[in-house]
Parts: C-alpha cells; structure tokens; sequence
C-alpha cells in the first residue's frame, strides 16, 4: 500500500502503482481511507473510511464527466452511471448499453472478468479470478452481503473483497436461511442447475426439499462452502 497523502486538487489525479484503483496514494489499506476535502468527480467530501460517508451536492455522482484513467475513464452522460463508455484499464473495461450496469462486457483484468448477458447480475459467465468469480444474488450486484444499500457497505477484513466479514442475512452469509433461490446453499456445479421457472434466478426450484438442505460441493464460488481466503474457493 502506499502510504502517502493527496497532495493534488483532483482524486483522479493519483498515481496508480497496480492494476487496482485501490493501488493508488491512500493513507490506508482501502481507497476510501482519506479525507476528500476537494470536489472530486463524485462532487462531495468525504469524511469517513467509506466513499459511502460523503455528502453528494448533486442528484447523482455519476453527473459529472470523468477525466482520470481509472474508473473515471468515461463520459456520464447520464443519470445512471451505467450510461457511459468506459475507457480505462479497471472495472471501467466495458461498455454500458441498458440501464443496469450488469448489461455490458467486461473485458479487465480484475473484477470485470466476466460477461454479463441478461439484466440481472446473475446471468453472467464468471471468467476471472477476482469478485467476479461468482454469480450476484439481485437485481443489483449492491445485493450481496453488505450492511448498508451501496456496495462500498460491506465489512472488509482482507485485500479482496471476498474478504469480507458478511454481517447480514443475505445469500452470501455462511450459512442461508431463506427459501430464495439466492439464499440457500447450492448443490451442483452452477446455482443455475436448479429448474427455473421464470426469468430470474431467484424464480426456480430445487431439487431438494429445501434450499437449505444442502451444503456446496463444487468448485465454484456459489457451489462451495468458502473455506480461503478467496471466497471463492
């Protein structure tokens, strides 16, 4: 991590070090780990570890044309951040076409290493090694195990964000208690070998009794029961 401090007028203006936007001159192991006390492109000045902690002066922080070379790499054109072409090296390898940004092709190296093909996050062809390697359990790929309503709402306790220490009752928590097809504990290769009945994963059936009957036995991140570091393995 490099522990240094911004010493410029714009976030975008960091000086990445790895292939991770989190490579950049934070003061702490999390990009969010600093005091933005500019307008950045988000138009608001953070206060706490999360970008989460910051007050927008806009409508949506997506309203602003980017012009760094990490996720900023894209022009927002409008009120949804999916409504832009992203141009960077990151998480911004796709191109955005419908307003859930699930609907794009991921072409990075890191957590874009996958192809979505369907307006929910779960209809995605995990490719990569990273976060990626699993199947999202909503409409928005923010539905995973955090404890606010964005994706930076989660507790980290690694370097990977399948390092996470989950906290809510969310189908990426240990163990599953709910009778949602994104909420129970798979038994086949794909959480997509269970008989759908409808467009969405959540709208299949079981083989089993119920979708708690069951532990993971596969390799993959939705098939297993996550024992690394890695919550796919």
């Amino acid at each position: 991590i490099v522990m240094t401090e911004f010493t410029f007028m714009d976030s975008n203006d960091c000086e990445f070090s790895g292939k991770d936007r989190n490579d950049c001159a934070f003061t702490g192991k999390d990009r969010n780990d600093c005091e933005f006390t500019f307008k950045d492109s988000n138009d608001c000045e953070f206060t706490g570890k999360d970008r989460n902690d910051c007050v927008f002066t806009g409508k949506d922080r997506n309203d602003c044309v980017f012009t760094g070379k990490d996720r900023n790499d894209c022009e927002f054109t409008g009120k949804d951040s999916n409504d832009c072409v992203f141009t960077g090296k990151d998480r911004n390898d796709c191109v955005f076409t419908g307003k859930d940004r699930n609907d794009c092709v991921f072409t990075g190296k890191d957590r874009n290493d996958c192809v979505f093909t369907g307006k929910d996050s779960n209809d995605c062809e995990i490719t990569g090694k990273d976060r990626n390697d699993c199947v999202f359990t909503g409409k928005d790929r923010n539905d995973c195990v955090f404890t606010g309503k964005d994706f930076n709402d989660c507790e980290f306790t690694g370097k990977d964000f399948s390092d996470w220490g989950f906290t809510g009752n969310d189908c990426n928590d240990s163990k599953f208690t709910c009778k949602d097809c994104n909420d129970c504990e798979f038994t086949g290769k794909d959480r997509n070998d269970c008989e759908f009945t409808g467009k969405n994963s959540n709208d299949c059936e079981f083989t089993d009794n119920d979708c708690n009957d069951c532990k993971f036995t596969c390799k993959d991140s939705n098939d297993c029961v996550f024992t690394g570091k890695d919550r796919n393995d």
